[in-house]
Order: C-alpha cells, then sequence, then structure tokens
C-alpha cells in the first residue's frame, strides 16, 4: 500500500488513522465490510483498498448525507471496482442485507452503543466490529466502556486523543474442535482444548516414536509434533 494513495487524508485525518483501517481490513482478508457513518470518504478510500486485493468483494457505505464525501475519494474508490452500496439515511432506519468481515461504526455518535447491538449480529465469527472515537468522544467511549465486560475491545490509538476500539467477535470451538492423527498408525483422538490434545499427541509420540498431527478446528491451525528418530 501506498500512502500517498490517501491523498489529503494524510494531512486532514493522519496517516495513522487510515493505515489501522487497511490494516484490520486486511488482517481478517475481508471480502464484506459494513461502514455506519462515511464522514469524506476517507474511511470507504481505505477499506476499498484493502477489498481490491479479493475478489467478489462488497463494501456497504450507510450515511445520512452522502453528497459530503470528497470527490476525490468517491473516485478512489470507484476505481477500485469493487462493489460499493451506498445507503442514503439513518442507521436506525436503513435495512442491510447479508453478514460482514468488518463493521465499522463511525455515524452520530450517540449512537454508537445502539448502533454496535443493531449490526452486531450481522458480523461473522472471526470478524472485527471497530468503534471510532474511542478516548476522544463522549459517545463511543462510553459505549466501548459499558460493553467491554460483555464484548472485550483493543484499542487502537492514530491520534494522541483518539482510537479504533476493536473487538473480534470469537469463533466458536465445537467438542470436535481440536483432533491430534497419528500419520504412522492413524489413532485419532479430539479434544475440547489444545492442552489436552497437545498433552494426547506428545504421550503418543513419545511412547510409539511416531509423528502426530495436531489439527485446530475451525481456526484451520495444524503443526505436527515429531519424535526424534521417528520414521
Amino acid at each position: 500500500m501506498k500512502i500517498r494513495e490517501f491523498g489529503e487524508c494524510t494531512e486532514v485525518c493522519g496517516n495513522q488513522y487510515a493505515l489501522s483501517l487497511y490494516t484490520l481490513t486486511e488482517s481478517v482478508r475481508a471480502k464484506d465490510v459494513l461502514e455506519v457513518g462515511m464522514g469524506w470518504g476517507w474511511s470507504s478510500r481505505a477499506f476499498a483498498m484493502s477489498l481490491e486485493n479479493r475478489t467478489d468483494t462488497r463494501l456497504v457505505s450507510i450515511d445520512r448525507e452522502p453528497a459530503r464525501v470528497h470527490a476525490e475519494n468517491k473516485h478512489a474508490v470507484q476505481d477500485t471496482g469493487i462493489q460499493w452500496d451506498v445507503l442514503e439515511g439513518n442507521s436506525a432506519d436503513v435495512e442491510v442485507d447479508g453478514q460482514f468481515d468488518l463493521i465499522y461504526i463511525d455515524a452520530n455518535p450517540y449512537m454508537a452503543h445502539a448502533d454496535f447491538l443493531r449490526f452486531y449480529p450481522k458480523l461473522r465469527p472471526g470478524g472485527f466490529i471497530v468503534m471510532d472515537g474511542y478516548g476522544g468522544q463522549i459517545g463511543p467511549t462510553e459505549a466501548v466502556d459499558s460493553l467491554r465486560e460483555s464484548y472485550p475491545f483493543t484499542p487502537l490509538s492514530y491520534h494522541p486523543g483518539y482510537a479504533h476500539a476493536v473487538h473480534q467477535k470469537p469463533k466458536p470451538l465445537g467438542k470436535d474442535g481440536f483432533t491430534a492423527a497419528c500419520t504412522s498408525c492413524g489413532t485419532i483422538v479430539n479434544y475440547i482444548n489444545w492442552r489436552q490434545v497437545d498433552k494426547a499427541a506428545r504421550e503418543h509420540s513419545n511412547s510409539h516414536q511416531h509423528n502426530v498431527k495436531v489439527r485446530v478446528e475451525p481456526r484451520d491451525i495444524s503443526y505436527m509434533v515429531i519424535q526424534k528418530g521417528a520414521a
């Protein structure tokens, strides 16, 4: 990503603001982003620059006054070729279809708490919901502080007085979420946490001198427990 592609954002809102949103979108490899509040379109531009790195992507933007988006940002988003659906209206009234990998909340600050609760069900497991203005605005700051007991947030500062407060929706782990499979004798065991499956894999590897492959679903992580001298 080239910082200069953010144009005047380097002066208006700072490099870190745009980089934060771009990086968050990249880190979950988002294909569907919901933006609640567009402002002048700097956030739209950052999301679009990430989404264009993948195929079949979509940005849905809600705002009461979408006409205020700077022409430069509007053209920059359109030039990426992503699907961009702009919905005019209040966040409490606009109907949004589908599920999203990242949801960004930056509309009426006094509606931040309500916007979080309204749109959270549309966030896919593993996705990010991002509250803008934490630490610098009363609305989002109070919302995050009141929600954090049930929804842990991590603040990512982009300015001395402002941060993106980020909550990641947990991915559910089923009963058989941790599997250890011996590559030599075919023994397979399932456990509900990492400690148990690691212990079983090490014990089998040590006692039989076999290699054991551990796989974690649905997080799609796998690794080998290798016994020295195993075939």
